[in-house]
């Protein structure tokens, strides 16, 4: 775990690799959903961000949307989102391509894999 500090584009302050064990759950100020445990984090004003919040890619080919790559934006505040994944709403970073597409995804989502296998549901 690296501890030196790395500047993000959504945060003016330096954040660092940080892991509360007093305070595990956290909301990531980048894509506004809940995170629990190991997060970048400011100690200089509370601001947190998901692991991979911190570090997703700009643009991102994905098995999710694979007809186009996906551009990852800010909140732009003139929409109203709902992440094609999860479908909870998107109040903060996105991925996002075309507004044909209306494909939308919150960066953490895209770390789900595209196959699971469940003991509840066992293949045979």
């Amino acid at each position: 775990m690296s501890l030196l500090p790395v500047e993000h584009f959504t945060h003016p302050h330096p954040i660092i690799l940080h892991n509360d064990a007093i305070n595990p759950k956290y909301l990531c100020e980048g894509c506004m959903t809940y995170g629990y445990g190991q997060r970048y984090h400011c100690h200089a004003c509370t601001f947190n961000l998901h692991e991979y919040c911190g570090t997703c890619l700009k643009i991102l080919s994905s098995f999710m949307h694979p007809d186009h790559s996906l551009v990852l934006i800010e909140r732009d505040g003139l929409h109203e989102r709902v992440c094609n994944i999860c479908c909870d709403p998107i109040e903060g970073l996105s991925y996002r391509w075309c507004e044909l597409c209306k494909f939308n995804v919150h960066p953490i989502c895209t770390q789900l894999p595209k196959t699971l296998n469940h003991i509840l549901h066992q293949v045979t």
